[in-house]
Formats: C-alpha cells, sequence, structure tokens
C-alpha cells in the first residue's frame, strides 16, 4: 500500500498547532452562508476566490485550508491513499478551532491583524523554522516572487508552494451574518468537510470549469516548475517527462498510484477528469466557465456575487495568482499536438460535453 513519506514528526505537528493556538481567538457566532469553489486545479480557483474574498460581506481564511488538514490528519488518509473518497472527518473540534480562529480575530487593527496573520503563515510555511520576520526566509517560494530555478525541496509541507504572502485586511469580531469562502480542489472529494465544520450554516457550491486542454498544459507547466506545487511527499514515482522521484505536485485523486508510471500527461488529464467528474455528480446549480470570467469579468463576477448573495468587490480587478508565467490565449498550442491526441479520447469527450463545452480546438482558450 502506498504512504505518505516525510510526514511531520510530533514534535513538529505539536510545535505547529500550539504556536498557531496562541494566535488564534476564540471565534464567536457562526457564518450566515460558506461557499465552496469545486475545480481541478489550474481551473482559476486562485482568481476568483481572490476577488471574491475581497467583496465586503466576505471573510476568508489568508490562504488555503489545506494545511489545517494536514495538521490535524486530515489532508490525506489511509482510506484515501488506496482510493476511496475523503469522507471521514478526523479531529473535527481541532481542526474547528484553528481555522474559525483565524477567521474571527481579537485584533482591532488593521496593522496588529497583518502581523498575526504574517506569523500564522510563516508558521504553516516554514514548518520547524523559528524565524520572526519574512525577511529572513526565502522569498523567491512566494506568490509573485516564485523563480524556476532548482532548489533544496522542504523537507515537510504544510502549505503548497506558491506560499501566499499575507495581505492587511480586516476581519470580523464575530463571524456571525458573514459569508465565508473556501477553495482548494481537493475538497472536491470532501463532501462532508464542510457541513461538518460548519453545522447550522448554509453550504453553497460554485463549480468552475475550464476546458481540458488549457487546464491540463497548466497542470503539466505546474509539474515542471523547479519549485512550485509540491503537494506531497509520496516516493515510487516513475512518471514519464517528470524529474522528481518522491513529489506529487497538486491533488492527490482517488485511484492516483496506479498512475505512479504513466506519462505527465495522463496524469494530469486524470486530475482534471477526476475532480470534474466528483463536481458533476454533486448537481451543482452554480456553475461558471472561467474562459468566461476572463473574458467578462464585470459581468461575470457581478452574476457571482448576486447568485451567491454577497456585494461585488470594489473595483473588479482579476489579480495575476499563483501562475506559472503571464496569461495569454492559446498558451495549451505549444503542446497542440500531443493534446489533441488526448481529445478523441471518450472520456475526456463525455467530460466537455457535460460541462457544455465544444470538442472544435479552435474555441478551447
Amino acid at each position: 500500500m502506498p504512504e505518505l513519506l516525510l510526514k511531520p514528526n510530533d514534535h513538529q505537528i505539536g510545535a505547529a498547532k500550539n504556536n498557531i493556538r496562541k494566535l488564534l481567538n476564540s471565534p464567536i457566532g457562526e457564518p450566515k452562508k460558506v461557499v465552496v469553489i469545486l475545480t481541478a486545479s489550474r481551473s482559476g480557483s486562485s482568481c476568483l476566490f481572490d476577488v471574491l474574498s475581497r467583496s465586503p460581506s466576505v471573510v476568508s481564511l489568508q490562504g488555503e485550508i489545506e494545511p489545517y488538514l494536514k495538521l490535524t490528519g486530515n489532508a490525506v488518509n489511509e482510506d484515501y491513499l488506496c482510493g476511496n473518497r475523503l469522507d471521514k472527518i478526523d479531529n473535527i473540534l481541532e481542526l474547528k478551532t484553528l481555522v474559525r480562529g483565524e477567521l474571527c480575530h481579537k485584533h482591532i487593527s488593521v496593522e496588529s491583524h497583518l502581523i498575526n496573520s504574517i506569523h500564522i503563515r510563516k508558521i504553516l510555511q516554514w514548518p520547524g523554522k523559528d524565524t520572526a520576520r519574512f525577511e529572513d526566509v526565502d522569498q523567491s517560494w512566494y506568490d509573485g516572487k516564485l523563480e524556476d530555478r532548482e532548489a533544496q525541496k522542504h523537507k515537510v509541507i504544510l502549505e503548497e508552494p506558491p506560499f501566499v504572502m499575507p495581505t492587511a485586511c480586516s476581519y470580523p469580531l464575530s463571524l456571525s451574518g458573514k459569508v465565508i469562502i473556501f477553495k482548494t480542489p481537493q475538497n472536491v472529494y470532501r463532501p462532508s468537510l464542510f457541513k461538518e465544520l460548519f453545522p447550522v450554516s448554509e453550504i453553497q457550491y460554485i463549480h468552475l470549469k475550464r476546458s481540458f486542454a488549457a487546464t491540463v498544459n497548466g497542470l503539466m507547466d505546474g509539474w515542471l516548475h523547479k519549485r512550485a506545487f509540491f503537494a506531497y511527499k509520496v516516493g515510487g514515482l516513475n512518471i514519464k517527462n517528470y524529474n522528481y522521484y518522491n513529489w506529487w505536485c497538486f491533488d492527490l485523486y482517488p485511484g492516483w498510484y496506479d498512475d505512479k508510471n504513466k506519462r505527465l500527461i495522463e496524469v494530469c488529464l486524470n486530475q482534471w477528469a477526476n475532480a470534474h467528474s466528483m463536481a458533476l455528480k454533486y448537481n451543482i446549480s452554480l456553475s461558471y466557465k472561467f474562459e468566461e470570467v476572463v473574458a467578462h469579468p464585470q459581468r461575470m463576477i457581478h452574476t457571482i456575487c448576486r447568485d451567491i448573495g454577497i456585494e461585488p468587490p470594489h473595483p473588479i480587478d482579476l489579480k495575476l495568482t499563483m501562475a506559472t508565467s503571464s496569461p495569454k490565449k492559446y498558451r495549451w498550442h505549444k503542446r497542440k499536438e500531443e493534446i489533441l491526441l488526448f481529445a478523441k479520447k471518450e472520456r475526456i469527450r463525455t467530460i466537455m460535453k457535460q460541462l457544455l463545452y465544444p470538442m472544435t480546438s479552435n474555441d478551447w482558450t
């Protein structure tokens, strides 16, 4: 059976959790609604999350929920490694304390909250590294500063690089009446997570779609980046056209271990296909194409905000987040011949049809 290598030991886990707890407040109240973006990796969720999080109606984590899931033993477990969904959530009270505690702070000033957020992120990004300032850590691991050069990989990863640089924002003293937004592609395999975290709140899902060509190309760029998107240290990988034996990038899907000897493009296709196949099973009423968000940001963001019941942010601007290179249309054409070969596969054609995409490649931007 596969297993994760170099898990944080008990001391590292305990130290990280204890240090974070010292920085957290005891949250008050229950949010009105929790909105969860479900999608595949490299499908625009970071971009959409960023703009929606700037709504005055919204409260959100500075980064993803995944580091807290890793700290509480919920990122992956034995059943999942054997190919099952992540239905069982362990240590739920501890997970609630960590997640809710970051969302609701006792600090009155934006400046004091920013300092607090920096300390929390630093613990999640550099477990076991005792440093008081961001200036003392390697800045080239951060979003917007990421360098595509060879690096000594982290022994333990809680937050997947590129790391989030905390920004100044105002958090409420109470969660009552607030809307919380989450996004992590792995959440598509955890259907029960958010109802357990917020049992009295309305849970609303968004299915963010993107064509397979652009997504697979983006995934391949991420896997081949020398300093980003390392998510799980699993060992035993022999993925063709990929150089790292130990590190799995992006989300683990059920049955991933059967693909450890396949070509990189096949792994990336399965990351796209499995995530959207799972999201389609939930019959989510709110679904949007990322291509339309990019093409018509004002209209689409206003529509999404109306649909989930939040005030639109001002201004509405789509920021470049978690990118391996500058965006441009038809970027997938650099692998056009290889990608079009897989467009003929029945599974790909079926999912594209379910996502309401045409199979004419000129329409895939």
